[in-house]
Parts: C-alpha cells; sequence; structure tokens
C-alpha cells in the first residue's frame, strides 16, 4: 500500500472513524499500533514477524526501564 494511492486512503479514513468512536486512550493506542501492523503487512507480509517483534521488544525494554 502506498501512502499516494485510493487504497491508503480508505484505509486511513477507515482507521480514523474507528479511532473517533472509542472513549479509551489504551484501546486506541492497541488499534493504532494494529493497523500500522496491517499497513506494513500489505507492503511486504514477510517482515511482519521482525516488526511485531521489535514493537514488543521495544516496550518491554521501555517497561523495564520505567
Amino acid at each position: 500500500m502506498n501512502f499516494f494511492s485510493i487504497n491508503f486512503l480508505i484505509f486511513l479514513i477507515v482507521v480514523v472513524a474507528i479511532i473517533s468512536k472509542i472513549k479509551s486512550v489504551d484501546v486506541r493506542n492497541y488499534i493504532l499500533l494494529c493497523a500500522s501492523w496491517i499497513f506494513y503487512a500489505c507492503w511486504d507480509w514477510r517482515l511482519l514477524g521482525l516488526l511485531i517483534f521489535i514493537s514488543l521488544a521495544a516496550y518491554l525494554g521501555g517497561k523495564y526501564v520505567y
């Protein structure tokens, strides 16, 4: 999915519509995280595992430091 495609525009509108209906900040963050994983998976799904691993490692590292 390219930033300049109609598919991205539709994806963006759907994600923003979902996010705007949710009150909880934590749920919004999880939905945005999953939406970003889906966006990158549309580009190359083979790198999705690495992206998820890096996301989780950064999250756990941040929790450990804090």
